[in-house]
Order: C-alpha cells, then structure tokens, then sequence
C-alpha cells in the first residue's frame, strides 16, 4: 500500500468490505432458506472484514496525517470510518446465526422472511454505498432514491419481524440484526448527502459525460 493513500483506494478498500460482509451473510444465510451457503467459508469471510476493516481505519489516519484535508475531506473520510465500522458489525452477525444454524432448520414462511429482511437490507445498503460513492454526479440522486425505496421496504418488513411466532422468533431476530445494520448505515449516508447537497455545488454535465473520479469530486467541493 502507498504510504499517502487517496480517496478513491479508500473508496475501493470499504467496497471490497462490503462485498465480503454480504457475501459472508450470504453464505451463513443460504442453507436455512434453501441456498447454498457454508458457516465456516462464512466465517473465514467475517475474518476478513475484520482485517480489512482495521486497514482501513490505518489507511484514513495515513491520509488525514499527510494530506492536511479540508473539513468536507474529513466529513467524508470520518462517514467512510463509521461505515466501515458498521459493516463490521453487520458481519458479525454470521456467528449468532452460525450458532443458530446447528439447530433445526426454520420453517418455509419463517426462512421467506429472513430471506426478504437480508435482501433488502443489502439493497438498500448496497443504493446508498453506491449513491455515496457517486457524489456530485447526475446519477447520485436516483441511486439514492433506490435506497429509500428500499428503506420503506425494509421498515416494513421489520415491523411484521416483531410478530414473529415464537418457533420463528430467533431466527427473524438474527437476521432483522443484520437488517438494522444496514439500514443504521445507510440512514446515516443519506442523511450526510443530504447536508453536503446544501453546501456544496457541483456541475459535471450529463450522465453520459464522463465526471472527475471520487477523489476530485471531493477535493473539488472543498469548503
């Protein structure tokens, strides 16, 4: 790794996090609704967040320390932290579901629900990373719109989660943790799109036109 990186290796470093969160989730989650999946694969997955995620947390304090950024850098870099921290979390909850794996599998109504939690938690996380990530371009408002259609969903999905019957109960609450997570992440990143849109002002043509990567866009929209 170089010893100043930018944020666009910061950018692809929290992305390859989320790829590995949810495809760990995935694979603890397949079996108990009819896919392929592994709990130890899953959890050599989680390890690896684990690991990335620290080397992320080296690689904003490299940047921070030898870049001198503004106060929009910092914004975005400290988001990207707490993103990467919530991610984390997210995958760690392949280790309760693991646990509750060894058990007797949930049922076909239960297993459609926890599938329907898990995926819309990963879209939703999956629109918002993306509209972050796209800031200050023409496509960050529709990805963003993506995202908080998927919000309404998933809100009402963990509302009918809380009337789970009892035989299902653990199961929906293992997965509506990781839902939760998602939706705290994603949440927190339309709330921040929301504040840098007031403040700043960007204009790179249409979406056809090619626009500054991350990293410019950012420095770009310096206070």
């Amino acid at each position: 790794m170089p010893l100043e990186p930018t944020l666009d290796e910061i950018q692809k470093l929290l992305m390859l996090i989320k790829f590995l969160g949810m495809q760990g989730l995935s694979l603890a989650i397949g079996p108990l609704v009819g896919a392929e999946g592994s709990i130890p694969k899953a959890m050599q997955k989680q390890s690896q967040v684990e690991r990335l995620r620290k080397e992320l947390d080296e690689q904003i304090s490299r940047y921070l320390a030898a870049r001198s950024p503004d106060a929009s850098e910092v914004r975005v870099l400290m988001l990207i932290a707490r993103l990467g921290n919530g991610i984390d979390a997210m995958a760690r909850e392949v280790i309760p579901i693991g646990e509750l794996a060894r058990g007797m599998a949930p049922s076909s109504p239960v297993a459609r629900q926890m599938l329907a939690l898990f995926e819309a938690g990963c879209e939703m996380l999956n629109h918002s990373v993306t509209a972050l990530f796209e800031l200050g371009t023409p496509a960050a408002e529709k990805t963003l719109r993506k995202s908080r259609e998927q919000g309404i969903r998933l809100t009402g999905l963990l509302e009918q989660s809380r009337q789970a019957g009892e035989g299902g109960a653990a199961w929906i609450a293992a997965v509506s943790r990781v839902a939760l997570h998602a939706h705290a992440a994603s949440e927190e990143i339309v709330t921040f799109l929301a504040a840098y849109a007031l403040q700043k002002s960007f204009s790179f043509g249409t979406e056809s036109d090619a626009a500054p990567d991350f990293n410019d866009r950012v420095r770009l929209g310096r206070s």
